[in-house]
Parts: C-alpha cells; structure tokens; sequence
C-alpha cells in the first residue's frame, strides 16, 4: 500500500547533479559542488517546500519515486518527427541522464520529505519531451499491510 506524501513540479528544463571539482590550497584538497548544480537542488527544494502543506517532520518510512522529466521540444527535425515527438513515439536520448537528474532530486530532498534518499526503495523515471520544459515529482511512503 502506498501513501502519497508528496507531488511538486519543479519548472524549467531538467538538470544532472554536476560532479564535484577539486580545488588544490598548498597540500590541502577541497571538494565543492558546482554553483549550477547548487542553485538547482535549491530550486528543487523550495519547489518541494512549497508542496508541503502541512508542517512536515521527515519520514523514516520506505520510499517509492515517480518522477517524470519533460524535455524543451527541439524545434529542428521532420513534419513526422515532430509529430512523433509529440506524441511520445520518439522521446529524448539527451542530456542530462536520468539518474543524474535523479540524483540532484533526490539529494536534495534530504532532511525536507525523508531522513536521507537511502530510503527510497522503487523509482519509476522516465523522459519526455513537451513545449513547457518541467521534472513533476511524487513520492509515496510504503506501509506493508500484515507483515
């Protein structure tokens, strides 16, 4: 059985959880996040505060993600590849990956819908292309009826 606890949209086109670089002080290595990446997983969780429309204490519960990623349509190609995009026959096999927009996702729901992402157990993912570029997220708590 699955409790919804949340659904957000976060607008814009979807962005990867960019690596982090190295920066080099004398003997010492420092590791930081890129500024895009950092303004994204902010933007994603002031979408996802938003959403909330109770005050919310993170669960601790099992989680199950459905997330869905709309890709700005090109505006090159085909009369039929157009339409085809359209209508979802021909879908994006561009950048950014899917688990790296999941991964800027989920990362950054830590501490706001659950404890930490480990808890997420089952993700539904998947890519499409629209006019209004978007990542619409839903997240429900799994409860085990007689187990």
């Amino acid at each position: 059985m699955q409790i919804e606890i949340i659904k957000f949209t976060v607008p814009g086109q979807p962005q990867g959880k960019g690596r982090a670089k190295a920066s080099r002080f004398g003997n010492h290595i420092k590791m930081h996040t890129p500024e895009a990446t950092v303004a994204y997983e902010n933007w994603i969780k002031q979408n996802a505060i938003a959403a909330l429309t109770t005050v919310w204490v993170p669960t601790e519960k099992q989680i199950t993600a459905y997330v869905r990623m709309y890709y700005k349509r090109p505006k090159s190609g085909s009369k039929k590849l157009q339409a085809d995009r359209e209508s979802g026959v021909v879908r994006p096999t561009t950048k950014p990956d899917i688990d790296n927009v999941l991964k800027a996702v989920f990362d950054s729901l830590n501490s706001i819908v659950y404890k930490d992402d480990s808890q997420i157990v089952s993700v539904n993912a998947e890519k499409w292309y629209s006019d209004t570029p978007r990542v619409v997220v839903e997240l429900f708590e799994l409860t085990h009826v007689g187990l």
